[in-house]
């Protein structure tokens, strides 16, 4: 069995440089430093949007997705107060979805509404307007300050754990994702190789060939353009593409594709051996 020569492993090349730039890329985005001082100030974040503004004598209590108060309705949850102007959450027997829309409403002399909470069900903005959902019968929840402290001692920790997991673990599980992108987009730069080759007619060149070769091309162009970018960005704080229009990148790797055959500096076809002539 012959050795397979370094232009014939194309896959290889592309999961090497896949598996250094996608971890080295996240990384360089959102240094291990930046995760570690969120992870410190998330307690004291915590405290302050929610824990201090969360009321004393508040308990919300939710049984098999029925929610009661031990206020009188409607109630509105404070979630930020900024010169005099409350924003909050409404509670109320059957709040009206419509009045979410509003600027004014029932309930404005209460707070500035960005939520609403009925007796089963819970009213909230989304990318698509106003979204209105009832709450599953399988919670069943109590919610008082007391409580709220006790997850964050007792969760807070665990979410700390998890988080510099996925930290560290999440880049090399986007590797097989990136490459089954990269692998369907090089379908494109094989048959525009193929269908050169034919015009100038190649012999042998067929359309798996034609996929390795330019996938090969495609590797080495995408790590430079990366490498380049990284110091470019680094040196001069500016992001610059090294494809200057839409099919630049087609264009190259077909030229160096045929560049490549055209001086059998890769093989396209298996190479007969000479006979050994016999001896007189």
């Amino acid at each position: 069995m012959k050795n397979k020569k370094w232009y014939q492993r194309p896959f290889l090349w592309l999961f090497l440089t896949v598996l250094v730039y996608i971890p080295t890329e996240m990384w360089m985005k959102l240094p291990r430093a930046e995760v570690d001082k969120f992870f410190e100030e998330a307690p004291t974040l915590i405290e302050e949007k929610i824990l201090v503004k969360y009321p004393e004598d508040l308990t919300i209590k939710v049984d098999k997705g029925k929610v009661e108060l031990n206020k009188n309705l409607p109630y509105c949850l404070v979630v930020e107060e900024t010169e005099g102007e409350k924003t909050g959450i409404i509670f109320d027997k059957n709040p009206r979805a419509e009045d979410l829309r509003k600027a004014e409403n029932e309930y404005s002399n209460l707070c500035k509404t960005v939520g609403m909470v009925g007796e089963d069900y819970v009213v909230f903005p989304d990318d698509k307007g106003i979204k209105v959902e009832e709450i599953p019968t399988e919670i069943s929840v109590e919610i008082n300050k007391e409580q709220l402290n006790m997850w964050v001692e007792k969760y807070l920790p665990m979410v700390k754990k998890w988080g510099f997991l996925a930290y560290q673990t999440i880049p090399f599980l986007l590797v097989p994702v990136v490459m089954m992108a990269l692998l369907i987009t090089n379908f494109w730069y094989g048959l525009v190789l193929v269908l050169m080759g034919k015009l100038l007619k190649i012999k042998d060149l067929t359309s798996g060939v034609a996929y390795k070769i330019s996938l090969l091309i495609f590797t080495f162009w995408t790590a430079f353009k990366w490498l380049v970018g990284i110091i470019i960005e680094q040196t001069n704080g500016k992001t610059v593409s090294l494809s200057p229009f839409v099919f630049f990148d087609t264009i190259l790797i077909t030229a160096i594709g045929l560049f490549l055959i055209k001086n059998e500096i890769v093989e396209v076809g298996e190479k007969k051996e000479k006979e050994p002539e016999a001896k007189q």
